[in-house]
């Protein structure tokens, strides 16, 4: 039977809280300060993560009345509740000011979320990014997303576009809708700046994503 109480009033509110003392205590992080801060905040958001899956257990009991989410779809990320350890030669959290040339990506923070290889991140790659970003985006608010097709911010001062309506005007094309593609034939710093570029679009503080980051393999030459 289901359980009627004030509880299911405040379960929301609760749910809103979370998410914005994770939010408030992400936006303390600076680049000069997460060595030291971020191993706490990590505990904290771990400990966040905890509480909201309890919440979705009670959720169905205390609001009976919502639907449960639909499993028909697979959700764009799936989130670790403890995000696992990086390799030692790792380094980040890097602004997307940081000069990313000779590296790949280990994981990406996201609105103080960490996100990784099954967690976000399909591969190593700026690209992988870039193309989370894009669709997080756009499932976010696709309006504001296709309104950068027209803006004179994402074409290149040699008059490459950023997006396209279709794949034939970009060099190698990502679909983020049928009818709007993503130039993803670019370098790491390039992609960065895109990435910058979308955030001051979209309002966003450039603190919004950081990344953590490994220096790419070097490829034995073969005698």
């Amino acid at each position: 039977m289901p359980i009627t109480s004030p509880l299911s009033t405040l379960l929301p509110q609760l749910e809103a809280a979370l998410a914005a003392a994770r939010a408030t205590r992400f936006a303390a992080l600076t680049p000069a300060n997460h060595k030291a801060e971020y191993p706490a905040y990590l505990e904290f958001e771990a400990a966040t993560h905890a509480v909201e899956s309890a919440l979705a257990v009670l959720r169905p009991l205390l609001l009976p009345e919502l639907p449960a989410p639909s499993a028909a779809a697979e959700p764009l990320i799936s989130i670790a509740p403890k995000p696992a350890p990086l390799p030692p030669d790792t380094t980040g959290p890097h602004p997307l000011t940081h000069p990313f040339k000779n590296t790949r990506p280990e994981a990406f923070v996201w609105e103080g979320q960490r996100y990784g290889i099954g967690t976000g991140l399909k591969q190593r790659a700026h690209r992988a990014v870039y193309e989370w970003v894009l669709h997080h985006l756009y499932q976010r608010d696709a309006a504001r997303l296709s309104a950068c097709l027209p803006a004179p911010e994402f074409t290149s001062q040699q008059g490459h576009p950023d997006f396209a309506p279709t794949p034939a005007k970009l060099r190698e094309a990502f679909e983020i809708a049928p009818d709007f593609f993503a130039e993803v034939n670019l370098s790491a710093p390039h992609l960065a700046l895109r990435m910058s570029r979308l955030l001051a679009w979209f309002g966003l503080p450039p603190t919004t994503l950081l990344l953590w980051v490994r220096p790419t393999p070097k490829k034995n030459k073969q005698s």
